[in-house]
């Protein structure tokens, strides 16, 4: 025979007593019977009394039900709820959940505080209060798509003003609940703070314009291609000027560029690009060729550009053109080898001069008696001697 759990002993006298005292005609309560193998069960009994009309018998009348199943599910339930709690009241995003009809916010968690700078008790109050905070520019937005029906996942961004003017972005997304009839009855939420990102966003926005502001606007041509070589990411409109040649046409093919380098200088080019992926930066001079025929000559700098674990993940480079510098200078060398012809013909004949001279001198001398004469044309004859083999 089952007994009543210990701790609900007190309970279920205090009931009877009154029960039989009058006080009461039955009552119903909920308590734990301990069977003999020590097993707990949780019954619902209706308790009443029933008196013989004949004989005047009272009888005690007890219906019990078993409800052992049911409280565990109230117990994993509450349990779940309590995780959930956990969960929603100490995490940065906020939870949110409302009924669809009536419209009512049934729970918000209290990062709402932190992130609106709002109070939670505001907002159970009236839910003005979260219209007001949407910025002007995103409110007609937001409300709309709140107030539709949703049937499934749905994500919004939108801005808020916080009561001290300062502007935070938050990412919303919101999921709905069924009943067992399939139908929406429910929906719950989190709201995530994006400002941050969004401030990061506009920063890389920003620099990404002043580079292209930059790129776009100088005589050198800018590249950018992935670590491998296999993509080209982008490629300045100074190309077209330098090569001759559309950048679709590179954009769909960005190895054909080796075909159109001159074969006696593409080794210096794949040189480059595996010094490149070694993570060396590389200054490479060579020629192309333009769609008519014509030669120019490119100087192409490469470095290497790492994430933010130290992995090669781009490759940059400036093309710039030099073809005036490298025709100044062949004409430079060129104008150059033609003095030094001049000046060894020059020089060859000013040697062979002097040898005349000094032969004539010698001959002269063999004439001269006088001797202070003789001595100054000898004098004469060794400073050519001497300036010729100087020469």
């Amino acid at each position: 025979m089952d007994v009543t759990y210990p701790e609900d002993i007190d309970a279920d006298l205090g009931q009877n007593k009154k029960l039989f005292a009058g006080e009461i005609d039955s009552f119903k309560m909920e308590k734990r019977l301990l069977h003999k193998d020590g097993t707990v069960v949780w019954v619902n009994i209706t308790v009443s009394l029933i008196k013989e009309p004949l004989s005047g018998a009272i009888y005690n009348v007890v219906v019990t039900e078993d409800i052992s199943d049911r409280q565990k599910t109230e117990a994993a339930l509450k349990e779940s709820e309590e995780r959930f709690r956990e969960l929603a009241e100490n995490i940065e995003s906020v939870f949110w959940m409302v009924n669809v009809q009536p419209q009512e916010i049934i729970y918000i968690s209290p990062a709402y505080e932190k992130i609106w700078g709002r109070s939670c008790a505001d907002l159970y109050a009236n839910r003005r209060f979260f219209a007001d905070s949407i910025h002007p520019e995103d409110r007609a937005r937001v409300i709309a798509n709140l107030t539709r029906q949703i049937e499934s996942e749905d994500e919004i961004e939108y801005r808020i003003v916080r009561p001290d003017g300062k502007t935070r972005w938050i990412r919303d997304r919101a999921f709905p609940i069924r009943n067992q009839s399939g139908k929406v009855y429910r929906i719950v939420g989190i709201a995530v703070d994006i400002t941050a990102r969004k401030q990061a966003e506009k920063t890389i926005r920003e620099s990404e314009e002043r580079f292209r502001q930059l790129a776009e606007n100088i005589q050198d041509s800018v590249w950018l291609m992935s670590a491998e070589f296999t993509d080209l990411l982008y490629l300045s409109p100074a190309y077209e000027q330098i090569w001759g040649r559309s950048r679709e046409e590179l954009y769909a093919d960005p190895l054909k560029m080796m075909k159109w380098v001159h074969p006696e200088d593409k080794h210096l080019l794949e040189e480059a690009m595996g010094q490149v992926l070694q993570g060396e930066s590389t200054n490479t001079e060579y020629r192309i060729f333009l769609p008519d025929g014509t030669i120019r000559w490119v100087c192409d700098r490469a470095f290497p550009i790492y994430d933010e674990s130290g992995k090669l993940y781009r490759i940059a480079g400036i093309c710039e053109d030099i073809s005036d510098r490298k025709f100044t200078d062949a004409r430079i060398q060129a104008a150059l080898r033609e003095k030094e012809v001049l000046l060894k013909e020059i020089h060859h004949r000013v040697k062979n001069n002097m040898q005349v001279i000094s032969s004539l001198l010698q001959l002269q001398a063999q004439y001269i008696e006088d001797e202070p004469t003789l001595a100054l044309f000898e004098e004469s004859q060794t400073r050519i001697i001497g300036d010729k083999l100087r020469l």
